[in-house]
């Protein structure tokens, strides 16, 4: 039992991995942001909103990661220690990102996901300028800011938030996110606690992401192609011998007329006769479609009415897309699928024999050549 449930499993897992891969496209994205953020200070919320934007450069490596460049900020609001005096600064902060796309992450690949949440984690710096603001406040209460700055400061910057894309098209997406962004308590002029006591920088915003670069094909059903049952080739029987007239009597002399003997007929053996069928796939696509499953069912029926039978499974991609090792590996999924379809429903995986072939074979003509022949005898 346990090494059933555990063949299960791994069947799953394999076939899992062979839709994750299906018709993804590494490529560039960007990003354009606007919103609001909030300075952690003496002020209310409300007192210390200001706007904020954000443009972002990326790159999708695979279906869960990706990276960006980023550059953020605009304006910054806080208030004076003493006597309260608010005062706002500007600034602009560059970060690298890390960015995990949850949905891929936890539910695999899909091109048509409508909602994709992700997290992102990065860091960069803070280059803050024009805090004419805070300078005036410092001659109005004689210097309450310790860490006063003027012209231009640099300080660190170390942020992480969530974020969403909500699909509008093929390139399209409308993005919301929220993150939270580390900075150096001295950004905003003010004495820090300790060595190290960060000021937080909160913004809440929203645009569009659009994807950059090659997109993956559209993918076009591949036609179906019946495959004709055999013939099944009923050899002739032995002819019998016509029935002899029996000659008529003549008063002399009767003759005496031998007795024919009938050759026993020998007993027929009914031979199993192999099996075909063919499971057709997309372009770049190693799963099985809802109309390639009937003719894998009739295989399943098969091989569990013939039990002395085997399958071997050969898998195959088309030449005119892709190159020889990435179709080498494509029709190493495309076996794997059907094989997987057969584990789990009830066929022993003994029984089964897989070969891929790539494009180093084409056994039909164009598309029909994304292909798994199953071919079922007694071996």
């Amino acid at each position: 039992m346990k090494k059933q449930v555990l063949t299960i499993l791994l069947a799953a897992l394999a076939a899992w991995s062979a839709a994750a891969q299906e018709s993804f496209q590494a490529g560039p994205f960007l990003q354009m942001q606007g919103g609001a953020a909030y300075d952690r200070g003496e002020g209310s919320l409300l007192q210390s909103l200001s706007p904020a934007a954000q443009v972002a450069l990326g790159y999708r490596f695979t279906p869960v990661l990706g990276a960006r460049f980023a550059v953020s900020g605009y304006q910054a609001k806080n208030f004076a220690e003493v006597g309260g005096t608010p005062y706002h600064f500007h600034f602009v902060q560059p970060s690298l990102d890390l960015q995990v796309d949850l949905a891929s992450l936890f539910g695999g690949w899909r091109a048509d996901r409508s909602l994709t949440p992700y997290a992102f984690v990065g860091g960069g710096a803070a280059f803050g300028f024009d805090n004419d603001e805070a300078v005036a406040a410092a001659r109005a209460y004689q210097g309450v800011f310790a860490n006063l700055w003027n012209k231009t400061s640099w300080h660190y910057a170390a942020r992480a938030g969530l974020g969403t894309g909500i699909r509008l098209g093929r390139r399209i997406d409308l993005n919301f996110e929220v993150g939270g962004n580390m900075l150096d308590d001295r950004f905003n002029s003010k004495k820090g606690q300790g060595r190290f006591n960060p000021d937080w920088h909160v913004q809440a915003l929203a645009g569009l992401t659009f994807r950059l670069g090659k997109m993956a094909a559209k993918q076009t059903p591949a036609p179906v192609v019946a495959v004709p049952p055999k013939e099944t080739v009923v050899p002739p029987s032995d002819p019998q011998p016509a029935p002899q007239e029996e000659p008529k009597a003549e008063p002399v002399p009767v003759p005496v007329s031998e007795p024919v003997v009938e050759q026993p007929e020998e007993s027929a053996v009914p031979a199993v006769e192999p099996l075909s069928v063919d499971t057709f796939f997309l372009i770049d696509s190693a799963v099985i479609r809802n109309s390639q499953e009937p003719g894998l069912v009739r295989l399943i029926e098969y091989l569990k009415e013939h039990p002395e039978t085997k399958v071997v499974l050969s898998g195959y991609a088309d030449k005119e897309t892709g190159t020889p090792p990435y179709n080498l590996r494509l029709s190493e999924r495309r076996v794997q699928s059907v094989k997987t379809f057969l584990m789990v429903r009830g066929i022993d995986p003994a029984r089964i024999e897989t070969v891929a072939h790539g494009d180093r074979v084409q056994p039909y003509q164009g598309v029909k050549n994304r292909v798994v022949i199953s071919e079922a005898a007694v071996r």
